[in-house]
């Protein structure tokens, strides 16, 4: 494993020494997993925020005449009313 230096500020070192210490760590390792950490943690948000999300009428195909649709939205709109299934059971069984 090749191995390089960075030069950083006394201060930021004896912050880096005190988040070690408390650690358990020594500064390197220290320094070496949360870099890791970072690297990863923002590799993830960067892969996901360059997919793009399928819109979601090109996934579902049109079904029926523009009339069967309004009467899902009509069915759809009635049975979203009152409380949520969730909601129900909590009553049921009480808070927790």
């Amino acid at each position: 494993m090749n191995q390089h230096q960075i030069h950083i500020s006394d201060r930021l070192y004896i912050q880096l020494k005190g988040l070690a210490d408390r650690q358990g760590q020594s500064v390197e390792s220290f320094v070496e997993e949360t870099l890791e950490e970072t690297i990863e943690a923002r590799s993830l948000v960067e892969f996901a925020s360059l997919m793009p999300l399928p819109d979601p009428e090109a996934l579902l195909p049109p079904y029926g005449s523009p009339e069967e649709a309004a009467l899902r939205a009509e069915l759809a709109a009635a049975l979203s009313q009152g409380p949520s299934l969730s909601k129900m059971i909590i009553e049921d069984r009480g808070e927790r």
